[in-house]
């Protein structure tokens, strides 16, 4: 007989004897019940208060609640809001940034075990399939960070596992930035000002970015040697630069959905995939990718146009 482990989050919620299982299961064992799929907010889960000895329900979005740090800073555009937005960052749980305009002043340093498997989400989304749906202002009710002039030739986010163990041996795991856009109006058009640089972390995603103001020269992501497994679904911003180390350590398995970039540059990347979406400009001598538009997958490799000003596909 099993006993019934309910987990959410990542939390054991409640553990209990096998007779207590199959009474709160209707008679089931956990690999007997029916996939219920996302859970409303509403919905009860089982607990067991501190201290306490009786099971008692707790909704969905109680719980959601508890594992959420909710940034206490106004984002208004004027105060500096580095600290505390680095603070809920250092805190391991998940961040939800109010809307308005947060200013930042120093990178956001995601270098932490704590950080696996966190998302920093912001408090809308204002991503559209077509660039059309774009403006340079973002809608009332969406967060956009801000970085200060004091960020020129520094990256406003920085997901690295080199810190906790030194290099190719640790990494950063599942990390996520979400419904957000980040302004670099105020930063030098260089290629080390950067909006978001992935160094030694994996399995991240980002849903629903915009990257504002990035100009010429700027990234609007950096994926540096160590860099793998990463997803990209419906963002926006410029230049998107893969920097690996060589061919035996290069950034590898990036795949991007819906994505509107300007183009992809760098060295020692490898099984990049585009899913929809366009890139204006790809350059890549001899890197291998897959694109696959709505009308059908097609793999290609990139190779110099007559004017060898930029890389088209080569069938």
């Amino acid at each position: 007989m099993k006993a019934i482990i309910t987990l959410f989050a990542g939390v054991a919620l409640c553990a209990c004897g096998p007779k207590a299982a199959l009474a709160q299961a209707g008679g089931k064992t956990t690999d007997q019940l029916t996939p219920r799929g996302t859970p409303a907010a509403n919905d009860l889960i089982p607990c067991l208060p501190n201290g306490g000895g009786v099971l008692e329900g707790c909704t969905v979005s109680g719980l959601s609640a508890v594992l959420t740090n909710v940034v206490a800073t106004p984002c208004n555009g004027l105060a500096d809001d580095t600290l505390a937005i680095q603070a809920a960052l250092n805190s391991g749980l998940n961040v939800q940034l109010p809307p308005g305009v947060c200013v930042v002043s120093s990178p956001m340093l995601v270098e932490s075990y704590r950080n696996n498997g966190q998302t920093l989400k912001g408090s809308g989304s204002y991503y559209s399939a077509s660039s059309v749906g774009f403006s340079t202002t973002p809608p009332p009710g969406t967060t956009v960070i801000r970085p200060t002039s004091a960020m020129s030739g520094k990256s406003v986010f920085i997901i690295d596992g080199t810190p906790i163990g030194g290099p190719k041996q640790t990494w950063v795991q599942g990390f996520g930035v979400e419904d957000l856009a980040i302004d670099m109006v105020n930063m030098t058009d260089e290629p080390t000002s950067v909006a978001i640089n992935q160094i030694q972390a994996w399995d991240g995603h980002y849903t629903g970015v915009r990257v504002l103001n990035d100009g010429v020269s700027k990234r609007a992501w950096l994926f540096e040697a160590g860099a793998f497994t990463t997803h990209l679904s419906h963002v926006q911003g410029n230049l998107i630069d893969f920097e690996g180390d060589s061919s035996s350590y290069a950034v590898t398995t990036i795949d991007l959905v819906d994505a509107d970039v300007g183009g992809i540059v760098g060295q020692y990347y490898q099984n990049v995939t585009f899913v929809g979406g366009r890139s204006r400009r790809l350059i890549g001598p001899g890197r291998r990718q897959l694109f696959i538009s709505r009308r059908g997958p097609r793999p290609i490799v990139w190779s110099r146009t007559p004017a060898a000003s930029m890389w088209r596909p080569r069938s």
